[in-house]
């Protein structure tokens, strides 16, 4: 396992255990008892992992197939000043819920717009064999040449 995949695994626990905890207060407990007082294997560390604090956050958007409102997960985040503030269970509230809902409507409605021009972009393609290397095929979208306007 990673460095960085321990890291989300032990901080999902620590807000797991809380009643309501900031990303950073989490994230700071996990690289405290992993380094205790390492500083340089720490500032190795921090250099490899800046986006634990997004990864944990974006991982409260995934519903399940069939959400219901009660399908709410355990632990939401919401977005402070300081980072998201990771909440739990009964300390969850409805503006956190509200707050946490839109985020994840904003999350996953910029999801949907790049795979949506990521598709745009293959229509210029539709003639072509799905067995060419994606290698080729990509140097023609990007110079131009698999677009009907470039004939």
């Amino acid at each position: 396992m990673s460095d960085q995949q321990w890291l989300v695994l032990r901080t999902q626990e620590i807000i797991a255990k809380s009643e309501e905890i900031s990303g950073r207060d989490a994230v700071k407990a996990a690289l405290r008892e992993r380094f205790a007082g390492n500083f340089d294997q720490l500032l190795d560390f921090a250099a490899t992992a800046t986006n634990v604090l997004r990864k944990l956050k974006n991982s409260t958007y995934n519903l399940p197939a069939d959400p219901t409102l009660f399908d709410v997960p355990q632990t939401i985040a919401v977005n402070t000043d300081e980072g998201p503030l990771f909440v739990t269970g009964d300390q969850r509230e409805l503006g956190h819920v509200r707050s946490w809902a839109h985020d994840g409507l904003q999350h996953h409605s910029a999801q949907r717009y790049r795979f949506s021009r990521v598709v745009k972009d293959l229509k210029q393609l539709d003639d072509r064999p799905d067995e060419l290397a994606w290698d080729e095929v990509r140097h023609e979208l990007t110079s131009g040449e698999g677009s009907p306007d470039a004939e």
